[in-house]
């Protein structure tokens, strides 16, 4: 799912620029997750949803600034 209909989230939650500004992941390991996993090279389906739902936590709970 996350290669199909869940691709889109992806592209929004787990993109390098957004997980570089949340500060709380590598955007370079993330961004290669992301790449092996939608490549085919490798099957990442936990770990990314894992890491899916973690963004989507922090947007929802972050504290405000």
């Amino acid at each position: 799912m996350l290669r199909n209909e869940l691709r889109p989230l992806l592209a929004e939650y787990l993109n390098e620029d957004r997980v570089r500004r949340e500060g709380f992941l590598l955007p370079e390991g993330v961004d290669r997750v992301v790449r092996e996993h939608l490549s085919g090279r490798r099957d990442h389906q936990y770990r990314l949803w894992a890491l899916l739902v973690f963004a989507m936590w922090v947007e929802r709970y972050r504290p405000m600034p």
